[in-house]
Formats: C-alpha cells, structure tokens, sequence
C-alpha cells in the first residue's frame, strides 16, 4: 500500500469517528455508558466477522496461544479505557478532559519507538505533535463549559491516552502476526469489546440516573456501531497493516475536527478563531507527515 492510499483510509476513519460522535451526542441520552457500548460492539464485531468469513479469511488464528492473550488484553482496555473516559466526563468539563486524553498518538508512538516496532521518520516526529496540538486547541476552544483544571483530571485524562494509546500500538504487533488480516481481527476484537461491556455492565452498581433505551437511541447505536467499529476502526486496521501505526495514528485522530465541521452543516456549532487555527495547525500536521 502506498502512503497516500493509507492517510487517506486513515481519514476515512477520523471521517466515521466524527460521525459516531454525532450519533452518540445527537441520539442517546441518560444511557448506562457500558450498556451503550455493547449494543455499538455487538453490531460491529459481528458485522465484520461476516465480512472476514465472506472473504475466507481464518479467524482460528487468533485464538491460537501466541495471539489470543494480546487480543483480549487490547479488547479490555478499551473497555477500561472508556469506562474511565466516561467516568471523568461525569465530573470533569469535556473541554479539560478531551485535550487530555487526546495525546494517545504521542503514547503509540512512543511505545513504536521504544520497542523499535517501527521505524520512525522525522517528518512523523514533527507532524504528530502538531496534530495533537490542533486537536488539543479545537476540543479546548468550547468556551460553553467550565474549564476549571484539577489535578485529578490530568491523571485521569493521562490514564485514558495511555490506555488509548497502548490498544492500538497492540493491535499493530497482532497485525504484524502471520496470518492475521484487518477485517477478522477487528471482528473478533470488537466482539470481546461488547462481552467486556456487557460484563460491565452487570456486575457494576446500578445507576438510577440511566434508563432503558428507546427505539431512536437504539437506532443511533447501531449506526454509531457500523460507522465507529465496522467503517471506523477496520479502515485504520487496514492502512495500519500497509504504512504502519506511526502515521495512520495521528492522522486518523483527527476526528474532533470532523465532528465540528458536522457540527457545522447540521447547524449545531458557531466556528471560531481558535477552532479554525487549530484545524488549521491539525493539517499543516498531517501534510508534514504526508511529506515523510
């Protein structure tokens, strides 16, 4: 696969990423988070295992001893990554913790390095973190919130990135796996992912805050769960297998900048100067990592 075919399928993802994350803000609302994220997963990760079957390709293989312990360990801090997400934005402004949690890319790239996974070119060292700073200054900007800073939120949106972060420079060593494909894999994973939240989901106290969901939130779940899992994470899989984890990261994180421009068209948000540089800066990003 050429780069340009890889930055593109990794837009792709950010694309569908943005508009999971208007599904999920415009259609559910007062829903247990774990409850949610099983009916996403449990549309995705068969969808895809229908897809990897369809194609012949061989799912025994990641359940053999080598890959089936990563595999599940992947699924699960997802799991947990999430969980934790959602349990800051419980107690901490969006505006705080997204900028936060949003330096995964530096930890998978920092984990490609250390573990020389990867080869890591100058233009991608340079083009990353001017990607995290444009998202940083998009998802900063909403001056609709509180944007009072703790302590705890740091550690909590750090928390978050690292689990982020670590879940797919994981997924880049099961790809690099003989025998293993985007499509089977995500499939299986996703599946795990839905078991995980499920699993959550029950054993966890009990919220009276959230209620059953209704047909529209359920609608907009299952199609959070074909663009998020399905389109979203299969599209970075398979340019992550062709150019590798280091440039499709960065790149495909850029989707707080589509779901502003969504935002944008259904009429929801009002640009400004500071989301509009850091669109701007976001790009300059992925052109100088285009340029490696």
């Amino acid at each position: 696969m050429d780069l340009y075919t890889g930055v593109l399928l990794s837009l792709l993802a950010s694309v569908s990423w943005g508009l999971t994350a208007i599904f999920i803000k415009n259609g559910v609302q007062n829903i247990d988070p774990f409850l949610a994220l099983f009916i996403r997963a449990i549309i995705g990760g068969p969808l895809l295992i229908i897809v990897a079957l369809l194609f012949n390709f061989d799912l025994s293989v990641y359940f053999n001893p080598e890959l089936f312990p990563l595999l599940l360990f992947s699924s699960l801090i997802i799991v947990v990554g999430d969980g934790l997400f959602i349990f800051a934005l419980q107690r901490y402004s969006v505006t705080v913790m997204q900028p936060i949690a949003s330096i995964y890319p530096l930890i998978t790239t920092f984990l490609l390095i250390i573990s020389r996974t990867e080869q890591i070119g100058i233009f991608v060292m340079i083009g990353t973190p001017v990607i995290v700073i444009g998202i940083i200054i998009v998802t900063a900007s909403d001056k609709g919130e509180q944007n009072k800073f703790e302590f705890n939120a740091l550690a909590l949106g750090l928390l978050v990135a690292v689990f982020w972060g670590s879940a797919i420079y994981m997924v880049r060593l099961l790809l690099i796996a003989s025998g293993t494909e985007p499509f089977g894999l995500t499939g299986v994973r996703v599946s795990f992912i839905a078991i995980g939240a499920i699993i959550t989901y029950i054993i966890k106290p009990k919220n009276k805050l959230f209620g059953r969901p209704d047909k529209r939130s359920i609608k907009y779940l299952i199609l959070s769960g074909i663009t998020g899992f399905a389109i979203g994470a299969s599209a970075l899989f398979v340019a992550q297998e062709g150019i590798g984890a280091a440039i499709t990261t960065p790149v495909s994180s850029t989707n707080p900048i589509f779901v502003l421009i969504f935002s944008l068209l259904l009429g929801k948000e009002l640009i400004n100067r500071s989301k509009l540089i850091g669109t701007i800066i976001s790009v300059l990003g992925i052109i100088i990592i285009v340029l490696q």
